[in-house]
This record gives C-alpha cells, sequence and structure tokens, in this order.
C-alpha cells in the first residue's frame, strides 16, 4: 500500500500536460500548411479549366459544336419595321422542267397556304393597284385567290414558230390584237388600274421592240411607247407613284442588262435613271426608292438616280434579275435568290428588309422560281 500511495503522489508531483495548447499549436500548424496545398489545388484546377476552353474553341471555329444566339429585344430600336411581314399574298412563277415555261403560283409571306393560281403556262404575274386582279402575259386573272376567279384572255403573244420556245401551253385566246406579228409579254399596271405597260417584240422586225401599252380592260388601244435600240428590248418595271413616268430597264439584243430608264406616258422625255446596268426595278410604296439587281446584289437606287445603294446582306444571298417587289408597307423585299436547301443554280423566292436584315427563304422546291410579286 505504502508503495502505491507513493507512486500515485510521485505522479501527483508531475506537471499536467498543457493539451489546449498543444491543440492551437496544431491548428496554426495547419494554417499555415493549407494556403500551400490550396496554391497548387487551385493551379491544378486552373489548368484544366483553360484546357477546356482551348478545346471548345477550337470545336466552335471548326462548327463542330454550335451555340445558340440569343436577341435582346430591347435593343430594337422602336422606328424598326416590324418583326412580322406585311399581310398579303405573293405571287410567283415557278418552272415546270418538262414543259420549260412557268405555272403561277401564291404563297404567304411565312412560305406558308402555298395554292396554284390557274393550270397552263404564264410568266410575270403582277397584282392590280388594288390587289384583286392578276395581270399576266396573255390577259387577266379576276378575283385572284378567290373561288370565283376566272382568267380573261387578251391573245396578247401570238403562237408563231419563235415565241413557242417562251410560251407553250397558254390558255386559247378568246379575242387577238389586230397586229399579226407583235408580240407582248410581263405586263405592269398603271397606278389607276386603268392600262398595262408591255414588253414588246417582233419576230419578223426587231425595229419594232419596245414598250407597248393598252387598255386593261378589253386589250384595245395599243400605243408604242419606246423604241429598243438596236433590236434589243426594252422591259417594264414600274410606274411613278402618280403615272406619268414609267420606270424600264433596257437590255441589249444578247439579253445583257443595261441602264436603268424612265419615259412619260406618251412616250416623251426619255431619261437615263442609272449608269450601270440593273435587271427590272420596282419602285417603294412611298414612290422614292427603286429597287432592281446588279451582278447578284440588290441595290436600292434613289428614282431620280442621284444614288445607288447595295444592300448589304450579312449571309450570302445571290439574287436574281427578274423583279424584286416591295411588300405594302415598304418594311420587306421579296426578289429572287440562290436556294438554300438544293443544287446550284436553283431560284427559290426569298424576303429581306431594305436595311439588309431578316433574311427569309419563303418557297422550297428543286424547280427554279422567279417573278415575285408582292399584292397590295
Amino acid at each position: 500500500m505504502t508503495d502505491l500511495h507513493t507512486r500515485f503522489r510521485t505522479l501527483d508531483d508531475k506537471p499536467m500536460p498543457n493539451l489546449w495548447s498543444e491543440i492551437e499549436a496544431r491548428a496554426q500548424e495547419a494554417q499555415l500548411r493549407a494556403p500551400r496545398t490550396l496554391s497548387w489545388s487551385l493551379i491544378a484546377v486552373t489548368l484544366l479549366l483553360l484546357t477546356l476552353a482551348i478545346g471548345s474553341a477550337v470545336l466552335i471555329g471548326s462548327r463542330i459544336i454550335k451555340l445558340p444566339v440569343f436577341l435582346d429585344a430591347s435593343a430594337t430600336p422602336a422606328t424598326s419595321p416590324s418583326a412580322e411581314p406585311a399581310t398579303g399574298r405573293i405571287a410567283f412563277g415557278r418552272k415546270d422542267p418538262f414543259a420549260g415555261d412557268y405555272v403561277v403560283y401564291l404563297i404567304d409571306p411565312d412560305g406558308t397556304n402555298e395554292s396554284q393560281l390557274l393550270p397552263g403556262l404564264f410568266e410575270c404575274p403582277r397584282w392590280s393597284p388594288d390587289g384583286r386582279d392578276i395581270s399576266l402575259g396573255s390577259g387577266i386573272f379576276e378575283n385572284a385567290g378567290q373561288s370565283d376567279g376566272r382568267f380573261r384572255a387578251f391573245a396578247t403573244l401570238r403562237r408563231t414558230r419563235a415565241s413557242l420556245r417562251h410560251h407553250v401551253f397558254r390558255a386559247l385566246p378568246t379575242r387577238y390584237l389586230p397586229d399579226p406579228t407583235l408580240n407582248l409579254d410581263c405586263p405592269v399596271w398603271s397606278p389607276d388600274g386603268s392600262r398595262l405597260a408591255y414588253q414588246g417584240w417582233d419576230d419578223t422586225d426587231p425595229t419594232r421592240n419596245g414598250i407597248y401599252t393598252l387598255d386593261a380592260v378589253d386589250g384595245s388601244d395599243l400605243k408604242r411607247l419606246t423604241s429598243s435600240p438596236d433590236g434589243g428590248h426594252d422591259i417594264p418595271g414600274d410606274y411613278s407613284a402618280d403615272g406619268s413616268e414609267l420606270f424600264f430597264a433596257r437590255w441589249n439584243e444578247f439579253g445583257q442588262t443595261g441602264p436603268i430608264m424612265a419615259v412619260g406616258m406618251d412616250g416623251s422625255d426619255p431619261r437615263q435613271v442609272t449608269t450601270e446596268g440593273y435587271g427590272m426595278p420596282s419602285l417603294s410604296p412611298d414612290g422614292q426608292t427603286l429597287v432592281a439587281v446588279r451582278n447578284e446584289q440588290l441595290y436600292l437606287i434613289a428614282a431620280d438616280g442621284s444614288s445607288a445603294t447595295p444592300i448589304t446582306i450579312p449571309e450570302p444571298a445571290p439574287a436574281g434579275d427578274f423583279w424584286p417587289s416591295w411588300s405594302p408597307d415598304g418594311d420587306w423585299i421579296v426578289f429572287q435568290m440562290l436556294s438554300r436547301t438544293h443544287g446550284p443554280g436553283v431560284l427559290a423566292i426569298a424576303r429581306v428588309r431594305p436595311d439588309g436584315s431578316g433574311l427569309f427563304q419563303i418557297t422550297d422546291s428543286a424547280s427554279e422560281e422567279s417573278f415575285p410579286d408582292w399584292a397590295p
């Protein structure tokens, strides 16, 4: 017992270890080591993220990965054109590859509700100023798009051997113009809807080539407006807003584009609007600006010829020469564009804003399409 008491007293005499001090010391030591360990972790993570970023950039640049694009609607100015196209139907021609000519269709600006206007082959559909009828090469389709629509023929194109390559299966005409060799095609309406201006040509006498006008009711009162030099072709584009002038394209005998011209309604005061060659022009609803195609690009041309500005479209959109047309509110232009969904050389119908934005392909056919015209 004495030995045990002695041992306990010996233990009591020994100092107790300060555990809290030791815990605090070890904690401080851990804190000193932590930054060093964390720094290496941060470096490793940073290198990993950098590697992923570089890899992603390579994939995106090669278009293996495509990122969505989000547009901030609040950034659109209040004065910009509306996001949706104007209402109204678009008339156009779709080439029949077996017949070698065009069938006329109607379609909405968003590419829906496509329908064939009438059987047979016709070119250059143009809406009347009141949006009711459509002029065709050899007559007028009345009440277009309605259940009571009907075709009224003028027989403005003769079935001569030379003209058969242009129009093969036209509807049987009901009356003839009093001229045995004059061919008339691709008419445009005067602003009041009373007259039609046609491209005219004579396969037997090229000196008769030019623009002719006639009465829109029955095809009577034929008058000559222009004389195309050297056997070329004068192709009507659009009347001025007040009907005092007709804008037209003057092409040479080989079908090469020439300057845009204007002439008075009695054939007087012809003037050259542009010096460069363009396709057929179309006048904006406000009467200030022509749109036409030059070297597969749309141009905005001042009606007085003072300026010509290309429409810059962010995406490639090669355009065709035949009759771009304005929407009734002037916010859109409908035109021929090289199709994005079919082979080279196939022209589709598309629309774009005058500032080059909002490009949209309306039609999707493997056949060539042409002559788009937007109903007023």
